[in-house]
């Protein structure tokens, strides 16, 4: 006989003739496929033994002609063949293996969006709750080349990144395809795309797409961010700056690793472009050198809405140097202490008794 239904006779329940562990014949579902030699009972049929939503028998017989899916397997089944609730084993599964139940997925705990239980992008990280497995690990959640389970456990022993920022991975472990989305983005914010670093367009040296100072300047197409703005790679104390990439001196070498960067002029005077007075006595004024050979001059300094906060005459004589504090008159206090940021120079000198006119930006940087 078969008590309950499931097309094992309780003989083979009791004794699987493969040897297999023993099944309850009196739980249709609790049996072994392989052992199915009676017909199927309509109470086994009607029932959702795995929990999908899809009944036993349109498991086996897909109404629509599919392929049949394993009615004890929650996670196989052909989506649109629900006509029952969703429950059981199903609900505590987790068929994509983002670490996420089924059940949290389509009810998120704390009253989210849903996501979808069968794609391991979909989900929500505060709601993990099993350990990821499967399609999940196989997965480039974030397109950057690297698997979901080579960020979580990196293969050379290295720290583990996040498998959902695009930004956060080791180089070294790319194994698939990365995505355009990654190949567009700018991780490291230096106005070239992730791409344009691995594969110069013209035909330059790779760089790295995760350092902010490994650039090539002709590739820049993007907008530089902020935090590289404000970035020193140098470390001469002058940010990047928004033109960082220009050659004010002309050496060859663009501003933004141009140590001490300074723009060499007529009449051998040679501004510097930094001040950083901290008493370090490097940069500690605004060095024009050799404008103690030009006594007529006039050195003007404002910020960065064209209010003056400095002016002086007979620059470089009997040390007359601005320090980064301000002497204007009227907008900004005089004597006050200057905030780090871009200021702009306009220096009046007569040479030979012909007047001329000299104009750039400085940093201040403490």
């Amino acid at each position: 006989a078969d008590c309950d239904g499931d097309g094992v006779t309780n003989g083979d329940e009791l004794n699987p003739p493969d040897g297999e562990t023993p099944t309850d014949p009196n739980d249709p579902c609790d049996s072994i496929a392989d052992d199915v030699t009676a017909t199927q009972s309509d109470e086994y049929l009607d029932a959702d033994c795995d929990g999908d939503g899809v009944t036993n028998g349109d498991e086996l017989n897909p109404p629509d002609g599919g392929t049949p899916t394993d009615p004890n397997d929650p996670c196989d089944f052909i989506d649109g063949d629900q006509t029952v609730a969703q429950t059981g084993d199903y609900l505590d599964a987790d068929c994509d293996g983002d670490g996420v139940t089924n059940g949290d997925e389509l009810n998120p705990p704390d009253g989210e969006t849903p996501t979808d239980p069968n794609d391991p992008c979909d989900s929500i990280a505060d709601d993990i709750t099993v350990t990821p497995s499967g399609d999940y690990l196989d997965a480039d959640c974030d397109g950057d080349g690297v698997t979901n389970g080579d960020e979580l456990n990196p293969p050379n022993g290295d720290d583990p990144t996040d498998p959902n920022d695009p930004c956060d991975s080791n180089a070294d472990d790319v194994t698939v395809a990365q995505s355009d989305e990654y190949l567009d983005a700018d991780c490291d914010g230096d106005g070239v795309s992730n791409g344009d670093e691995l594969n110069p367009p013209n035909g330059g040296t790779p760089t790295d797409p995760n350092d902010p100072c490994d650039l090539n300047v002709d590739d820049i197409t993007l907008d530089p961010s902020q935090e590289w703005i404000d970035g020193d790679c140098d470390g001469d104390g002058i940010p990047n700056g928004p033109d960082g990439t220009d050659d004010e001196d002309g050496d060859g070498i663009p501003n933004f690793l141009d140590i001490n960067n300074s723009n060499t002029v007529e009449d051998d005077l040679e501004i510097f472009n930094a001040v950083t007075p901290n008493g370090d006595g490097d940069n500690d004024v605004f060095t024009i050198r050799n404008i103690e050979m030009f006594p007529d001059n006039q050195v003007r300094i404002y910020n960065r809405w064209g209010v003056l906060v400095y002016e002086t005459q007979g620059y470089g004589q009997n040390g007359n140097y601005f320090r980064g504090i301000s002497n204007g008159r009227v907008t900004i206090q005089k004597n006050k202490l200057l905030p780090v940021g871009t200021y702009y120079y306009v220096v009046d000198y007569v040479a030979n008794g012909v007047s001329k006119s000299k104009a750039g930006y400085l940093y201040i940087q403490r």
